[in-house]
Formats: structure tokens, sequence, C-alpha cells
């Protein structure tokens, strides 16, 4: 399922990481593009700088490694502060494990069906317990008995 992103928090997040890295090395922007450039091997604009420091210029992935590698850090460090709404991931993984088991089930019940038409007698037992009371147990319990098919015990 698709999960909310909150990309104008992000962008800004982002920003503020990038905007940190670069004041702690005391570069310009415009010497932050020049590196950012220089990895991505291409002339980068330093209003690119500015833009993604101010949140309103997304950044792609090659970009993301791009500036870790700039900053001698990693990607994920500046995503540092980066949030997804979760609110829905449980229900989503939930949902998941049902349908995982409602496949396995009916796997089970083919298989299940296979084995019994294969053996009819197992079938026609289990169809004749299936709708039985628990009286009607007892009752042919108690024929059992009569009909000497559960032999008294023997004396001592």
């Amino acid at each position: 399922m698709l999960h909310h992103v909150k990309t104008d928090e992000i962008g800004a997040t982002f920003g503020a990481q990038v905007k940190q890295a670069r004041e702690s090395l005391q570069w310009s922007q415009a010497e932050l593009a020049k590196q950012l450039g220089h990895a991505l091997g291409k002339e980068v604009n330093a209003l690119v700088i500015t833009r993604i420091e101010g949140g309103k210029r997304p950044v792609s992935i090659v970009e993301l490694v791009a500036l870790a590698s700039v900053f001698k850090t990693t990607p994920g460090k500046l995503l540092e502060g980066v949030e997804v709404d979760t609110d829905h991931i449980e229900a989503d993984r939930a949902v998941g494990r049902w349908v995982m088991r409602e496949a396995a089930a009916r796997r089970a019940l083919g298989d299940l069906a296979g084995f019994l038409r294969d053996h009819p007698h197992t079938r026609e037992t289990i169809r004749a317990s299936l709708f039985r009371t628990v009286g009607e147990e007892v009752d042919e319990i108690m024929r059992r008995l009569d009909s000497a098919e559960f032999p008294e015990p023997s004396g001592t």
C-alpha cells in the first residue's frame, strides 16, 4: 500500500542536513556546487544548492550518493531526521499476513480435497463423523456394546 510521504518536510529536513554539512566545512554554496559537479561529472549551478538547502528541489539518488561522497559521509547520515508517515505500515503487514495465510489455507484445502478424492473410504468416514451429534456418538457406542463389538471384560 502507498504510504503518505510529506515531501515538503522531507525536503526541508534534508536541505537542513546539506546546509549543516556544507557549513561545517566552511564552504560557500558555490564551492559545494563545484564539488558536487566534480563528483557528478557535470556542471552544477550554485542555485541548485540554494534550492536543495531550501527544500525546494528534489534530489535524485545519484545526487544523494554524490553529496554523501563530497561530504565524506553516508547517504543515511544526510537523511537523518527525514520521517515517513508509518501509521499504516502495521495494518499493511497484517493484511499481508492474512493474505499469505488465506493462500496457505486454500492450498491445504486443495491438498485435502485431492487426498479425499483418492481415499473414498476415509472421505465417507469423515463425512459420517462430521454430522454426528454427541448424543448420536453415544448411541453408536451403546449399539456397539449391545452387539458385542466390545466384549464384556472377563470376570476375575
